[in-house]
């Protein structure tokens, strides 16, 4: 039985060829065996006959050209690196200089060494809040300047509890920041320095109104000087009140007081210079400056300031001046 099989030939086009065989699968075995893939397959008519396909080449040639052209790929590929290599070190100077030097005897240029990583700087470490530059300090007053050194430096046997160095000041224990500012007045001593102006706004005169709503309460817990400021605070808040219902300013009476506090003090800076002056004089003797202390103390006296004295140096330098060192 002939059969008639359309199948794809080598140039890419449709090719056809007969066959014999007993029935359309042995042609289909056959097509396998010579390694044909049909596109058709149809019985023949009459005695209509092609031409018969060519025998499938062997496995053996088709693995040799199958190798060839593996090998051309290959070779390609490693004339192509090796160009490429070329033209890479060809653009490296210091090749050249290497050789050079071994032809001549020269000694060779020393190997690069290797990098070492540098340790990373360490960051430095905050500031402890009693640390801080003194110079942040200078030009605060004194009583801001004990305020900042209450909470910046650390107490003795200082620990890592930081409620032992962040305690308020010894006068702020109200409630009200206006009470807390009128008791620096009340436990500050006269004659002592006042550095520049405060401000008593608005604010402050709100916040002291604000404080008279909430009195002022003595408690079993508070020493004996905190229970005295908070008696001292209850009988200042009760004059200031009458003065405010007079129609005084509030603002005005802290200002007063503040300025009469820094004329105390000018005061006592008067006499001091006043005091040294004196015993700087060749013909002094101890007895002269100690009498010239006792009159001063009792002006101070009268204006509640505390009193001077003569230190421990300067006497020793009077006594060795007038001769009367040891005796």
């Amino acid at each position: 039985m002939d059969w008639i099989v359309t199948y794809r030939g080598k140039s890419g086009g449709q090719e056809q060829m007969s066959l014999e065989a007993e029935s359309r699968e042995a042609v289909f075995n056959e097509l396998a065996r010579r390694g044909i893939a049909a596109i058709r397959v149809e019985q023949a008519k009459g005695n209509a006959k092609l031409r018969k396909a060519p025998p499938k080449e062997s496995g053996r040639r088709a693995g040799v050209v199958k190798g060839a052209l593996a090998g051309i790929i290959v070779v390609v590929a490693a004339v192509g690196a090796w160009f490429f290599l070329a033209k890479r070190d060809g653009a490296r100077p210091a090749a050249e200089p290497e050789k050079a030097s071994k032809i001549v005897g020269e000694a060779p240029s020393p190997a690069p060494t290797a990098k070492v990583d540098e340790p990373e700087q360490e960051k430095p470490k905050p500031l402890r809040k009693w640390e801080y530059p003194v110079e942040r300090t200078n030009e605060l007053s004194s009583a801001e300047l004990r305020k900042w050194k209450a909470h910046h430096m650390p107490p003795p046997a200082y620990t890592n509890n930081s409620a032992l160095y962040e305690s308020r000041l010894p006068y702020e224990i109200f409630d009200h920041p206006s009470e807390n500012k009128i008791a620096f007045y009340l436990v500050h001593k006269p004659g002592e320095g006042l550095v520049g102006t405060p401000t008593f706004g608005k604010r402050f005169v709100n916040d002291f109104m604000q404080s008279l709503v909430n009195p002022i309460v003595v408690t079993k817990d508070d020493t004996p000087e905190q229970a005295q400021l908070k008696r001292d605070m209850i009988q200042v808040k009760i004059e200031l009140k009458e003065r405010i219902d007079a129609g005084e300013d509030l603002a005005a009476i802290m200002l007063d007081t503040h300025k009469e506090y820094q004329k105390l003090a000018q005061y006592k800076n008067a006499i001091e210079k006043e005091l040294r002056d004196f015993r700087k004089r060749p013909d002094v003797t101890v007895s002269d400056v100690d009498d010239f202390v006792a009159a001063a103390n009792q002006l101070l006296e009268g204006k509640g300031i505390a009193p001077i004295s003569l230190s421990p140096i300067a006497r020793r330098m009077l006594m060795r001046r007038s001769g009367n060192v040891g005796k």
